[in-house]
Formats: structure tokens, C-alpha cells, sequence
């Protein structure tokens, strides 16, 4: 067999990277996790996203490997203080992970719980969203150094 022709078959096609938007909206959240899917969700239709209603599918998401090259982007609402206090349990698993947190209140403990997850951004819930949809495009399309 020829050589040329063995190296070829054997190399692996060229895959692009794909990004994904990990939505945590709790099926518990009432308005504030409607309004933030109503805001948020439809400008980024172009990007495959997953809707996780619990903790637990969160966590199931969140521990699955990655393909190589792939970015998971996890936009978590936490829209009780009780809601924030179990994700924060789970710190570890969020570690190293692209995290945007919606805090529910301004309050000094509120903020010092949120920042032990480390995120890339924290936003508060009662404001708008036009702040966390600049950070996600920012993520998903990084402008380039000039």
C-alpha cells in the first residue's frame, strides 16, 4: 500500500469548535427566569444552547467532558439567596468553567457567596439584561487585538 495513501486515512478530519450556552433557570423561578429567557435567549438563536430546570441536570451537564475545542458558556440564575447557597456547595464543579452568575440582590454576603464560584461576570437579577447579552457576544465572538 502506499504510504501517502495510509497517513491520509489514518488522520483525523478537521472538526470546528462549537460553542454552547448552558442555561440554569430553576423550573421554581417564576417571572424573573421568564423575563431573563424572554430578554436574553432570542439574541443568541445562532448558538446551540441547553436549558437545565434543576440542579441536578446542571451538575450532570456540567460533568461532562468537553470535546476538545469546544467552549461551554454556563449563565447561572440564582434568584434566591437559598438557590445561590446550593450552587456554591458545588464551587469545585464549577472550577475552570466559564461562568456567568445572576445574583439576586446587592447585598455585601450575596456578593461575597457569588464570587467563591469564581464567574467571568456577576450580574444582579432585578436590573436589565443588556449587560450580561455584551459579556456572552464578547465570549462568543472575542474581538481581536489590534
Amino acid at each position: 500500500m502506499d504510504r501517502k495513501c495510509l497517513t491520509q486515512s489514518i488522520q483525523p478530519k478537521a472538526r470546528k469548535a462549537k460553542i454552547f450556552l448552558i442555561w440554569y433557570i430553576d423550573q421554581d423561578s417564576g417571572y424573573e427566569g421568564q423575563r431573563l429567557r424572554d430578554a436574553v435567549c432570542p439574541f443568541f438563536t445562532s448558538i446551540p444552547q441547553v436549558s437545565c430546570a434543576d440542579l441536578k441536570t446542571l451538575l450532570i451537564r456540567v460533568r461532562t467532558p468537553v470535546r476538545y475545542g469546544d467552549l461551554n458558556i454556563y449563565v447561572l440564575l440564582a434568584d434566591t439567596m437559598d438557590r445561590l447557597t446550593r450552587l456554591a456547595a458545588y464551587r469545585d464543579v464549577f472550577e475552570d468553567r466559564k461562568v456567568i452568575l445572576i445574583l439576586p440582590d446587592n447585598q455585601k454576603g450575596t456578593y461575597a457567596l457569588g464570587f467563591q464560584m469564581y464567574p467571568r461576570f456577576i450580574t444582579l437579577m432585578p436590573g436589565g439584561y443588556d449587560d450580561l447579552c455584551a459579556v456572552v457576544a464578547e465570549m462568543v465572538h472575542p474581538k481581536k487585538p489590534t
